[in-house]
């Protein structure tokens, strides 16, 4: 018996939701991980925190989709803190820093602090020491400390200093080069009569220590170029003729200093507990560059393959002058084995591996 038309059973209405729209597709294979991040979008955050993190992103994304938030909210609520699995704070030392540490172990989310710099051991000398020398600066990075699910730090010692803060034993993570960003190719082979020294102005005291040596030296040998990148340091840039290149963003400041192709990149460093800890970012940039490296004896992370070391100011000049005489293919070879270490051992790609374990023994 057929129905009638009147008795038909009545077609729902299609509406908008029901349309055939897209849907978004998950793939089960592919795990999400959601990090929010407190950070500066600057050299350092470069080195040791959204620079690392998008390379980890990029690295592992056909496994592993990273949400990778900066946040901007202070304070930091519950809900920002709840809704992520990792909250990464690199350089926190503010008081709404505290705060959103403390939401975050409310919330149960785990807890990573990353810094790059000795903050307790600055000296009044550096510009940084009129904030980080604060009696209430310093106490906020001992709470933090304290409050932390991992510490991770750029060099041991770093590690030394803060570890009586923290009850978990500090991670160790190197700075390294970030290859997914600038592939470690071979530098430009035709050299530059070039003697550079890239820096900012928190290196005063470091570059007062020997300006008199490279006012002298740059006096003997006038062939040469003296360049500056980051900042002027006018007190050998009044008396000489010198190249001055201001600061740049941190990608255009690599592709500079490798089209410079200097010859001779050094790095002084007066000696100083704060000194002692700091890692060797010019290491990585004069090498990516192709320049031999003159750097300080004392200091750990300088001792490093290729790296041409003095003893004191007065030394200073006499080993600048001293490099500055050699054939290239003799500077050259210690370039090429600071190179070859850092190729081994330092690109991003490989270091970052050291991060994803730490993500993971907190997720587990």
């Amino acid at each position: 018996m057929s129905m009638s038309d009147d008795n038909r059973i009545p077609m729902p209405r299609q509406t908008l939701l029901d349309a055939d729209l897209p849907i978004a597709y998950t793939d089960p294979q592919v795990e999400t991980i959601r990090i929010h991040t407190i950070t500066n979008s600057d050299g350092t955050s470069f080195y040791r925190c959204l620079g690392p993190l998008a390379a980890l992103r990029k690295q592992h994304r056909k496994s592993i989709d990273f949400q990778i938030n900066q946040l901007t909210l202070n304070p930091c609520d519950w809900a920002t803190m709840a809704d992520c699995d990792i909250a990464f704070f690199q350089r926190p030392c503010l008081g709404h820093h505290v705060t959103a540490a403390g939401i975050a172990k409310m919330c149960r989310t785990p807890l990573i602090l990353d810094y790059d710099d000795d903050l307790l051991n600055l000296t009044p000398d550096n510009p940084c020491y009129a904030t980080y020398g604060k009696d209430k600066i310093r106490d906020n990075i001992q709470k933090l400390l304290g409050m932390a699910d991992v510490v991770i730090v750029s060099t041991p010692a770093i590690s030394e200093t803060f570890q009586p803060f923290t009850p978990n034993k500090i991670v160790v993570i190197r700075n390294s080069w970030d290859d997914s960003l600038r592939p470690w190719a071979d530098p430009i082979a035709i050299r530059s009569n070039r003697c550079i020294w890239r820096g900012s102005a928190t290196h005063l005291k470091d570059f007062l220590e020997v300006s008199h040596c490279v006012h002298d030296t740059a006096d003997l040998f006038s062939d040469v170029k003296f360049a500056f990148m980051g900042w002027e340091p006018f007190m050998v840039t009044e008396k000489l003729k010198c190249e001055v290149y201001p600061k740049q963003e941190v990608l255009d400041y690599f592709d500079s200093i490798r089209s410079l192709a200097p010859k001779i990149v050094y790095v002084p460093l007066h000696l100083s507990q704060f000194n002692r800890a700091k890692s060797n970012c010019g290491w990585l940039e004069a090498s990516y560059a192709g320049a031999a490296v003159l750097a300080p004896e004392g200091l750990p992370e300088w001792e490093r393959p290729g790296i041409t070391l003095y003893n004191g100011p007065e030394h200073f000049g006499d080993v600048l002058q001293e490099m500055l005489k050699t054939p290239w293919e003799e500077l050259k070879t210690r370039a090429d084995g600071s190179r070859d270490y850092i190729k081994a051992n330092l690109l991003l790609s490989k270091v970052n591996e050291q991060r994803l374990a730490v993500i993971r023994h907190l997720l587990r």
